[in-house]
């Protein structure tokens, strides 16, 4: 064994053999297709029972029933998963899984805007508790004394990473003491993580992590693009809004955007990433971007099952492993809500086993 491999074996070996093993009980597809025909939320926990989720849902059904108990239990597993995974974790790679967990983050974020905007209490079942930084907001959300502008002011102020967007948006969008429209926050926020994404993709020396991180801008940039476009959005404001890096990503998105209608760019998406001529159909008949956004997540995951398999002696295949429990607890979200108000079944041309 000469020299790099060993070196290559002593950092990732341990990690990527744990890693492997907690892949082997992500949910079989027979477990999501029985989940997907029981006719009631109480069928649905007691099939997840049976798996990987049963400690959590032991420990929350003693406060908490149907989705409600779903939603809290994956979300603990979830969270349990990714401690697990930075416990074992190589040291120089705790930068890259940093920036991939600071999504949730960024989701909780969004969620508390929203809440304290509205007025609206948020759902603490929703938000993430990765890290001691998640952790710490869920006391925001639930202070009822901060409105937004001084949830801002807090988030600006608290030391955290995203602490400087906050600061930005507290002089750019509270100067006059009000703000007309709060969702102009979430551009900043994902303008912020993205573009963090973006310049972890372009200076990743790991061809496999690499190509991984590419395959989730792409699937970010294209359905910007797409959603954007659906509502006649100018070209140069969806410019503003995609990812930036990597160079290659950025070209190829920005010939998606000169295309002058909608019903081109979804045909070219088609054509580009070989998917079926029927998802151009159907997006004729309906309008709808939901099948070209379904196959195009599935194209992610089996780009992350792929390397999986034959990525050896790399974080990529903790990636692929994040990415793939990360859409296993969104699919069980989706068909815990969906079972609950009896529309399970309309569910199962977009839901689809990870394993």
């Amino acid at each position: 064994m000469n020299r790099t491999i060993f070196n290559l074996y002593s950092k990732y070996g341990y990690a990527n053999a744990r890693t492997k093993a907690m892949k082997s009980k992500l949910l079989s597809e027979s477990t999501i297709e029985a989940l997907l025909a029981v006719k009631s939320i109480e069928e649905v926990i007691e099939l997840l029972e049976e798996n990987t989720y049963k400690d959590e849902l032991v420990e929350f059904s003693t406060k908490y029933a149907g989705v409600e108990l779903v939603n809290r239990a994956v979300t603990a597993n979830f969270a349990k998963i990714m401690k697990k995974i930075a416990a074992f974790l190589p040291s120089g790679s705790n930068a890259l899984l940093e920036i991939v967990l600071e999504e949730w983050t960024i989701q909780n974020l969004k969620a508390i805007i929203a809440s304290k905007a509205t007025g609206i209490p948020v759902n603490t079942a929703n938000l993430s508790a990765l890290n001691k930084e998640q952790r710490s907001l869920l006391a925001i959300a639930n202070d009822s004394s901060l409105d937004l502008q001084k949830t801002v002011h807090k988030l600006a102020v608290g030391g955290y990473s995203f602490s400087g967007v906050f600061h930005k948006i507290e002089n750019e969008y509270f100067r006059n003491g009000t703000i007309q429209d709060w969702r102009v926050l979430f551009k900043e926020l994902d303008s912020y993580y993205f573009e963090k994404l973006g310049n972890a993709a372009e200076h990743e020396s790991d061809s496999a992590v690499k190509a991984l991180l590419m395959v989730k801008i792409d699937f970010v940039n294209t359905m910007m693009i797409t959603r954007l476009k659906l509502a006649s959005v100018d070209k140069e404001e969806i410019k503003a809004n995609i990812i930036k890096k990597p160079t290659r990503n950025k070209r190829e998105m920005h010939h998606l955007i000169e295309k002058e209608t909608i019903g081109e760019v979804v045909e070219e998406i088609v054509k580009t990433h070989k998917l079926s001529e029927s998802i151009t159909l159907d997006f004729q008949n309906t309008n709808s971007l939901v099948k070209l956004e379904v196959e195009l997540e599935r194209r992610l995951i089996q780009k992350a099952l792929r390397t999986s398999k034959v990525a050896v002696l790399s974080f990529a295949v903790i990636l692929a492993y994040i990415y793939l429990k990360q859409q296993e607890v969104a699919f069980l979200k989706a068909i815990a809500y969906s079972t609950q108000a009896g529309i399970s079944q309309e569910l199962k041309q977009i839901v689809f086993t990870v394993k």
